[in-house]
């Protein structure tokens, strides 16, 4: 499995098992940057991947999105979601095949929907450094 595929795959089980998450959040959508369900829900995004190989190991830097949706006029409690998420992720979570080097929030955003009746989101975005795990 790519790096970013194992990743996304152990951060959607922690967040799925984390009890203020699951209090909070009706869903979590993997590989979507828009919920399909009902909110307020996470969606756990890949925007980009790029080699971070050295001479011996394989290796991947990955950016990832993490967004908590809500309802119009909800913005604290996507706050407060995109808080318990990113919580759950502190210590990150040991990847199979992998080696977490760096699992780094790098910027935080919140916004609502044109128009007042629009749905709120706040996200994170993270970048993980990723080295193959010798077999």
């Amino acid at each position: 499995m790519s790096a970013a595929g194992a990743l996304m795959a152990v951060l959607v089980e922690t967040l799925a098992a984390d009890p203020a998450v699951a209090r909070l959040a009706e869903g979590i959508e993997p590989d979507r940057r828009e919920p399909a369900g009902a909110l307020p829900a996470l969606t756990l995004a890949e925007l980009a991947t790029a080699d971070w190989s050295t001479k011996t190991e394989a290796g991947a830097d990955v950016l990832l999105a993490l967004t908590a949706h809500a309802r119009a006029g909800q913005t604290e409690r996507a706050r407060a979601l995109l808080d318990a998420a990113c919580a759950a992720l502190s210590p990150p979570p040991p990847v199979p095949g992998w080696q977490l080097v760096s699992l780094v929030e790098r910027a935080r955003a919140s916004a609502q929907a044109k128009g007042a009746a629009g749905p709120v989101r706040a996200t994170a975005e993270w970048r993980a450094r990723l080295l193959r795990v010798a077999s």
